[in-house]
Order: structure tokens, then sequence, then C-alpha cells
């Protein structure tokens, strides 16, 4: 009996020592704590320096490094015939290479006034729309390599037909600044533009690299005009997007009149302006109108002939306020591209769905120039 209790003890205590090997393996352990994404950025800064006649000025743009908000790269006041001026603009792209675009638009003509001498050779239209400042400011545009605001010699003018006036380089324009095409803006790295404007004759000297300006030929037909347009640059990250390509939906500004049996505007305070991005998922825009009929029902119209505008459409409705006049911002989907496209301003009475049941034009406002939009998925 004893013999078998011992036998017994001994297969536990062999078994403990068993149990006790199985926990004893060689191991070893490793820890990567706090595993993270973190993502980059992309920031562009923008900063200019300025002279007006060969001078510093307070009418252009001069401000250090940041992000813009109200600053305006011109902003002028009283310009004359042969007045210049030149703008050095710093693009500051923070941390990462990009794709770089500027788009130039919202670029509007007005004749602030009428002054006898401008009488014996305008129309006397006064308002937005009407001005010519446009086709005689000119405009110069280079890669300012080196940043010192002055056209050195290998340095390559921006400009496909290297100059010409703000009704052609400032008038719904984009610019590819750095694309797949011409490489990435290096991150963390400041490049530069140069501008010269001229009020009147530009020459541009490409061998000597001069620029000078003459305003001996500007008429008084810009005596009290003025211009403006919007200035935008954008920046996209190029890694991963070798497809980028720059938008170019570009804000398109329409001015709308009444007319004349012969077409021509009429001189009264009967008008409007009418403003859109050209491509877009929707018809995004901004409608002022003024001297219509009091709280009435217009209807902005996509006119094609022939009368009574088959294929045309009803874009949008609005109610006219006890002065006669309107502002109105809307988006709507149209669910068709426009080319060269006819918008009228019409009472919504004398519709019939989208085609005229009359023909009243004195109550009208016609385009003053066909536009395009394209409707974007």
């Amino acid at each position: 009996m004893n013999k078998i209790l011992k036998s017994t003890v001994t297969v536990a205590a062999v078994s403990l020592l068993v149990i006790g090997a199985t926990s004893a393996y060689f191991s070893d352990t490793e820890v990567s704590p706090g595993n993270t994404f973190t993502t980059g950025s992309i920031d562009l800064k923008i900063d200019s320096q300025c002279t007006y006649n060969g001078v510093a000025s307070s009418e252009c743009g001069d401000w250090s490094e940041t992000d813009l908000t109200n600053e305006k790269f011109f902003n002028f006041i009283d310009l004359k015939p042969g007045d210049y001026g030149q703008n050095s603009i710093s693009l500051h792209v923070i941390d990462n290479d990009a794709y770089v675009c500027a788009t130039i638009d919202n670029m509007l003509d007005t004749d602030l006034n009428v002054t006898e001498p401008e009488s014996d050779l305008d129309n006397e239209m006064v308002g937005p729309g009407y001005g010519e400042l446009s086709q005689d400011v000119h405009f110069f545009a280079w890669d300012d390599v080196n940043g010192d605001n002055v056209w050195d010699s290998g340095e390559t003018p921006l400009f496909s037909n290297v100059s010409g006036p703000a009704s052609d380089v400032l008038d719904g324009v984009v610019y590819d600044l750095h694309t797949p095409v011409n490489g990435v803006m290096v991150g963390d790295t400041t490049e530069y533009v140069g501008m010269y404007w001229c009020y009147g004759d530009m020459t541009v000297d490409t061998g000597n690299n001069t620029l000078s300006c003459d305003g001996s030929a500007v008429t008084n037909l810009t005596q009290s005009d003025s211009l403006s347009a919007d200035i935008r640059f954008y920046v996209e990250q190029a890694r991963n997007n070798d497809s980028f390509t720059c938008p170019q939906s570009v804000k398109t500004v329409m001015v709308l009149d009444n007319k004349d049996g012969s077409w021509d505007p009429i001189n009264d305070t009967t008008s409007g302006i009418l403003s859109f991005m050209s491509e877009s998922p929707t018809f995004d825009y901004d409608l002022t109108v003024s001297g219509l009929t009091p709280s009435t029902s217009y209807t902005l119209l996509y006119y094609v002939d022939p009368w009574p505008n088959t294929g045309g459409m009803a874009i949008d409705a609005f109610t006219t306020d006890v002065s006669g006049n309107a502002v109105v911002t809307n988006s709507v989907e149209l669910g068709m591209d426009l080319t060269n496209a006819k918008l009228w301003v019409v009472p919504t009475s004398e519709l019939t769905g989208s085609q005229l049941n009359g023909w009243n034009p004195g109550q009208y406002l016609f385009e003053s120039k066909l536009v395009s939009y394209t409707d974007l998925p």
C-alpha cells in the first residue's frame, strides 16, 4: 500500500514539473506605440510691391506676405493718359509641391459720367457696361525669376500675345502658372510675377527688355470711366495628381438693356447686370435690375430663334419692388449647355411656359452680348 501511495505522489510531482515547464518558452515582445497618420497642408500666401509712374504709391498693391482678404493690386482713382505702373507679386506655397492657377474675371467697364468733351465722341450712355477704359489700358506680365520687379533678359513673358488691352488679358481668362505640363511649384519656395501696365500705347522691346508707355493717342472717349476686375489664385496638391488641369470656370458679366426699334440701347435708367459662373453643375447667377414696372413678376429667359422661343427656357422668375428694382441671387439646374445664347428679362405674364405670347419689347431687357455656359455633371 505504501509503495502504491509513493508512486502516486511521485507521478503527481512529475506532472507538476511538466506543467510548470510549459510556461517557460523563450519569448520576446516588441511594441510600436502611437501609430499616426497626419495629413500635410498647402497654403498659398501672397505679397505685392508696386510703383506708380516710377514711385511708391498707396493706390497700388503694397503689402507683406498674407492671405488675401480685401487687398487690391490696383486701386487708382485719377488716371491720366500716359500713366504707368509696375507690380511684383510674390507667391508663397507653404509645405507641399503644388499646381498654381491664376484667374482674372468679373471685369466691368463703367462710364461714371459723360463730360462735354466726351459727349462729342460718345453715345452718352452712362452706367455699368458703357465704359471704354478696358480698350486703352494695356498690360504686360512676365516670370520675374529674381523678384526685382525688372524685366530682365531671359525672363519669359506670360501672355500668349506678349501684351494686350485689359479687354483681352483681364476679361475672363485663366493662366496656367504650374500644371503637369510645365511642372510643379516646389513647396516652401517663393516665385514672382512681374506686371507692367500703361494707360495708352505700350511698347515692348524684346531685344532690349524695355517697357514704355505713350498716352498721346488716348482720346476723350475714356474720360470719367472706371474699370474693375477680380484676380484670384488657386493651388492644388501636385502629388498623386498627374491629371490636374486648371479650373476653367470664370465669372461672366453681361449688361442688360432696353432697346429701340433699331436694337440700340436706350439712354435711360432701365437696365440690368447679370453675372454667372461659366462652368458649373448649376446655373449660379446674380441679377440686378432697375427701372422696370413696380411690383411685377419678371422672368430671366433663355431665348432661341425663331419667335416665340422654340427650344428656349424660362430660367427663373422674380418680382420687382415698389420702385421697379430687384436684386436676385439663385442657383438653377438647367440640364443643358448654353452656346452663344441670348438672355432676356421679360414680364412673366407675357410667357406661356417658355414661349412668348406677345411682343412688347419696351418692357423687356435684352442681352448686350452673346454668352455661353457649360452645365457640368
